[in-house]
Parts: structure tokens; C-alpha cells; sequence
């Protein structure tokens, strides 16, 4: 609502702040995530991604920091700054700016064709399953013109968990489904909720 000169947003207190916040410790450092608490914590904002995609709004900034965790738990999707509805151009419906934080955007993103869908979140999901898990997301450090190179590189395997880690062979798959170059072959928000990783949801 706005008041005088300024536009008001109210929204739901979340007690906990942020994934990033819950993941820091005093002294700065950063301690992952249970796989049963990450999976509880997706599954809430994949049906999120679910609910924007179903009305054509893609976020296009999914990551730790914008995950919002409540006293019960729950948590929620935050920080729209960079959302935008699909429009039509022609006889298909995409997004036409280049927006987002480096090490969570998609191949299409940094393609800077100027077309990408809402798949484009599923991958920036991905990259937040393994920020949860690892405490970090894969090139951290590294800076976002190196990120671009390694993304757009077609021989580059996507990222991925690190092998060896104590990760479930449904988490791996959850990961490397939405991590796929092609954003085509990658499952929608819907299909996301029926994956047998969610059922791990402690």
C-alpha cells in the first residue's frame, strides 16, 4: 500500500531470516544443511516456484539468501526484486532481461539471447540444493565472468554434488534433473513435487 511518498510491502515474519542466515554460525562460517531439513525446505519452495509458474511468473533470483524460514519450519520464497511475468513475443511466451545473481543463473540466461523461460528457475533450484548441502555454490570465489565461460562452455559437465558425499541417490537425481543444460529437458515445478526426494522432508 502506499503511505504518502512511499510504497509499503507487509509481509509474513520469518523468525529464523534466511537459509543463509540459519547456515552461518557466530564466527562466520558456514555449516550445511541436513539432507531431511533440505528437503523439507525445497519441497515448500519448489511448490512456490510451482504456484508462480502456473500464473507464468518466474522469480529469477532462487537462492539460499531469498528462502525464508519460519518459527514452525515453514519455509518461504522471498525477494521479488527480480520477478517478472512471461509476455507474449509472437506464438511464444518467454523473458527477454538479463537478470539474476551469477552463480545461480541459467546456461539460457548467460546466453544474453534475449529468450528463456521459467525453466530457468529450475536451474537456479538445483544450484540451491547444492548450496544447502555444501555450504557453498559450485565457482564460489570464482568471479562471474569465469561463472559465464563455465556455463556457457557446451563440453563443461554441469555442476553437481561432490562425489562421495553423504547424499542419497534421490537427492543426486533431484540435483541433476534440474541441472540440465537443456532447459526443455528439465522437469517442471509440478513435476518436481512427485519426486521421491520430498518424501525425505524431515
Amino acid at each position: 500500500f502506499v503511505s504518502k511518498q512511499e510504497l509499503w510491502i507487509v509481509m509474513e515474519y520469518a523468525a529464523h531470516g534466511s537459509c543463509q542466515l540459519v547456515m552461518t554460525g557466530d564466527d562466520g562460517a558456514v555449516q550445511p544443511l541436513a539432507e531431511g531439513h533440505i528437503a523439507a525446505i525445497l519441497s515448500s519452495v519448489t511448490r512456490g516456484i510451482a504456484y508462480l509458474h502456473a500464473r507464468e511468473h518466474a522469480h529469477r533470483d532462487i537462492k539460499a539468501a531469498n528462502i525464508m524460514v519460519h518459527e514452525d519450519g515453514r519455509a518461504t520464497i522471498g525477494d521479488f526484486a527480480s520477478s517478472r511475468s512471461m509476455f507474449a513475443t509472437g506464438d511464444r511466451k518467454e523473458l527477454q532481461t538479463f537478470v539474476g545473481t551469477a552463480h545461480w543463473m541459467a546456461p539460457e540466461v548467460w546466453e544474453q539471447s534475449g529468450r528463456y523461460d521459467l525453466q530457468a528457475d529450475i536451474w537456479s533450484l538445483g544450484i540451491t540444493a547444492i548450496e544447502l548441502a555444501t555450504g557453498a555454490v559450485p565457482l564460489e570465489g570464482d568471479p562471474p565472468l569465469k561463472v559465464m565461460r563455465e556455463r556457457l562452455d557446451p563440453d563443461a559437465d554441469p555442476p553437481t554434488l561432490p562425489l562421495g558425499g553423504p547424499f542419497s541417490a534421490d537427492f543426486r537425481e533431484f540435483v541433476s534433473i534440474c541441472l540440465q543444460r537443456d532447459p526443455t529437458a528439465r522437469p517442471t515445478a509440478a513435476q518436481l513435487l512427485e519426486h521421491p526426494y520430498f518424501q525425505r522432508a524431515t
